[in-house]
């Protein structure tokens, strides 16, 4: 019994999908600081930067980037779309996502986020030169919700302006969607944004899951065959 519940749990490990119930995990955690959030990756992670788009590129309402949908009704009834651009600083240059009205995001402009794959993780860096406040942005995925930390300024540019991070991980319930809702309030100022660097963490497909977890399960057997194998005893001519 000891031998079947050590297999299943080099199972889990090698194919990097996270722990069985029961056994250790973090759950969901929320994070303002990037490099908090790499560190706790539960598996291997995709970044979006848009560098592999032109400057100038339009995103247009449903569709699919790198295996990420974005969704944004209400933007695109007012006529905006989300377009890639290379005007300002960023933390990832020399592409960022930005609007095609006036290039950046406002106070107000929120956006949904699919998922081809559902993923573990959602994390992403918002660059704004404007003043903001805590919770002017509510990143939300899964049971999960974080609003920014003002003070966790991540990096400030040349021209004065800051990146934030908001990142949400569950390593036991992966999700298929997230939401940004930026929204400053009546009695905030109004301010402007762009995003880059959106990283998720996808499930592994099942072949691949079967690919490691077969060798896994070959590694542990033969160990075990191993170990019950007749041998000479110390000391044995």
């Amino acid at each position: 019994m000891r031998s079947a519940v050590h297999l299943v749990g080099i199972l889990w490990l090698v194919a990097g999908v996270g722990v069985p119930s029961g056994a250790a995990s973090a759950g969901l955690i929320t994070f303002t600081d990037k490099a908090a959030f790499q560190a706790a990756l539960p598996t291997a992670a995709n970044t979006l930067t848009f560098d592999s788009l032109a400057a100038g590129t339009l995103i247009g309402n449903g569709d699919t980037v790198e295996g990420i949908t974005f969704n944004y009704d209400e933007l695109a009834g007012f006529g905006v779309s989300l377009q890639v651009l290379d005007d300002f600083p960023t933390t990832s240059p020399p592409n960022y996502l930005g609007t095609d009205d006036g290039g950046v995001f406002q106070d107000g402009d929120s956006f949904d986020l699919g998922f081809v794959v559902p993923s573990f993780a959602i994390g992403l860096t918002l660059i704004s030169a404007d003043v903001l406040f805590d919770d002017d942005f509510t990143l939300t995925a899964g049971g999960g919700s974080v609003g920014l930390d003002a003070s966790a300024v991540q990096q400030t540019f040349a021209d004065g302006s800051q990146a934030f991070f908001l990142g949400i991980i569950d390593d036991e319930n992966p999700f298929s969607s997230a939401s940004l809702v930026a929204d400053g309030g009546p009695g905030g100022p109004f301010f402007l944004y762009n995003v880059d660097d959106i990283t998720t963490a996808p499930v592994p497909e099942p072949a691949s899951l079967l690919l490691f977890g077969t060798g896994a399960a070959g590694l542990a057997l033969t160990g075990a065959r191993r170990r019950k194998r007749p041998g000479r005893e110390k000391g044995g001519g």
